[in-house]
């Protein structure tokens, strides 16, 4: 005996956003240093968010998290890359700001 389902889709264009003005968070910072960024661009990135827009459509700043991972990392001049993700896993984000120029030093 056979069982056929039939299955019916309707799938929303995809299209993109914008979101300006996400702080970037410190990870993994050994609490013997301090970090700033180099210029005033290296502590806030804009992102592409890319999906369907009845996704996109309340997406805000706040739904994403950018980020750089200090592990292992010592005083000095560094370029890291910046992470992003966001709690939707039907939203691809891009981040504008792929590395990030930071300087670590002693407190």
């Amino acid at each position: 005996m056979k069982n056929n389902i039939t299955l019916k889709f309707t799938l929303d264009s995809s299209t993109s956003k914008e979101i300006k003005g996400i702080n970037i968070d410190i990870r993994n910072l050994s609490d013997k240093y301090n970090v700033q960024g180099l210029t005033a661009g290296d502590t806030q990135i804009d992102v592409t968010a890319k999906g369907v827009e009845s996704v996109l459509k309340g997406l805000t700043s706040d739904d994403i998290t950018a980020y750089i991972n200090l592990k292992d990392l010592r005083p000095g001049e560094h370029e890291v890359d910046v992470k992003v993700e966001g709690a939707d896993s039907r939203v691809q984000l891009i981040p504008k700001t792929k590395k990030d120029k930071i300087k670590i030093y002693e407190k």
